[in-house]
């Protein structure tokens, strides 16, 4: 899968599945983060929230501009709006090959 991103017109390829191992790397860096601060509440550190996040676009973002290596350096160059609009694939994906996971 692939989109060119509105702003900078950047060609980024996705995949289109996950390895058990990467799906389980990145729910224990989700788990890592998860801190249960009362009996109805849990809170969630900033900075690891990050790392969920970059762990995400590194995992299923598979080359910027026909690039593989470094993407997540390339796609944290690219405008604010391109970069958004490549998190928003990458949380979509995400989420449906979790939905699969748990549904199979």
């Amino acid at each position: 899968m692939e989109i060119i991103t509105k702003q900078s017109e950047a060609k980024i390829v996705f995949k289109t599945d996950l390895t058990g191992g990467e799906y389980q790397d990145i729910q224990d860096i989700t788990m890592s983060a998860i801190q249960v601060t009362g009996e109805d509440s849990i809170q969630m550190q900033g900075s690891s929230l990050a790392d969920v996040r970059n762990k995400k676009i590194e995992t299923l973002v598979v080359s910027v501009n026909g690039e593989t290596a470094g993407v997540l350096e390339k796609v944290r160059a690219l405008p604010a709006s391109d970069y958004n609009e490549v998190l928003a694939k990458v949380e979509e994906l995400f989420n449906g090959l979790s939905n699969e996971k748990k549904t199979e």
